[in-house]
């Protein structure tokens, strides 16, 4: 009976042993081939600064999956003619001891968010993470001057500073204004939209923005008079967040705006790419 029980025992470990030697294949086989998490949502980059042309991004190295080699960054322009747009965005090699990237060839003195997707050398991918916060004119760049100026004045104020009179492409740079008007209870500011033709002989309203980017998004207040005559064309914002059209030689508060310039030498621009195009 010893002898059977011995041979019976024998033959019940062979199973087991070969399926734990199968488990442990799979394990190094997923380890070996990059076994990804495609459902991982990463968390938001960070937008350290953008330029004129670029953004200089950075990740948390704690927050990137192990067995990260690349990674997929995405940019949304706010606020177009056709409304928020995806770019198609661009493809970089990740480091974790360079957790940073240069994004190339954005508008010039367009408004954007960024999002950013990771991927392993067998290109599976996470998900998306949420946008990033916004950045391009937050309340460290647009300033309210308390003095009073009439427009051109105003403007020339702005320049002589190193700025401009604020450039509004966005709601969300209106409701900025609007909530630093209300701290400082001011009830209207210049901004730096005028009639291009309001010093000249022709008729035809031209609203143009002081750093000649195109008139595509406004927030004129009902009944505002849009055809513009000598006495009506300047533009200033009210205490609610909405435009109107006065005449230049008024004195008001205005905003003021610090310009971004491109500092990122250009072929930093594009190092480290590997290629745009969406990923599956």
């Amino acid at each position: 009976k010893a002898v059977v029980s011995t041979q019976s025992g024998h033959y019940g470990r062979g199973p087991l042993i070969a399926m734990l030697f199968a488990a442990i294949s799979v394990v190094l086989i997923s380890v070996i081939a990059g076994d990804y998490d495609s459902d991982f949502v990463p968390d938001a980059p960070t937008i350290v600064e953008e330029f004129s042309h670029s953004a200089h991004i950075s990740v948390e190295t704690e927050n990137v999956p192990s067995g990260t080699t690349q990674v997929h960054l995405q940019a949304e322009e706010l606020d177009d003619l056709t409304g928020n747009n995806h770019e198609i965005g661009y493809t970089f090699p990740y480091n974790a001891d360079v957790p940073y990237f240069y994004y190339p060839q954005l508008n010039s003195n367009e408004y954007h968010v960024f999002r950013i997707k990771y991927g392993n050398t067998d290109s599976t991918w996470s998900q998306y993470s949420d946008y990033s916060s916004y950045n391009h004119a937050d309340a460290s760049r647009v300033s309210l001057i308390e003095v009073e100026r009439n427009w051109p004045e105003a403007n020339q104020y702005c320049l002589a500073e190193g700025k401009r009179l604020v450039v509004v492409h966005s709601q969300k740079v209106n409701t900025l204004m609007k909530s630093a008007m209300a701290s400082e209870e001011v009830e209207s500011a210049w901004i730096g939209l005028y009639d291009a033709h309001y010093n000249d002989n022709d008729t035809t309203t031209t609203w143009a923005w002081v750093d000649g980017t195109k008139f595509n998004w406004s927030n004129f207040e009902l009944g505002a008079v849009e055809d513009s005559t000598l006495d009506t064309a300047a533009v200033s914002i009210d205490s609610v967040g909405e435009w109107e059209t006065l005449d230049p030689a008024d004195k008001k508060k205005f905003f003021c705006e610090e310009l971004q310039t491109e500092s990122v030498n250009a072929r930093h621009e594009t190092v480290g790419v590997i290629q745009s195009g969406e990923l599956a």
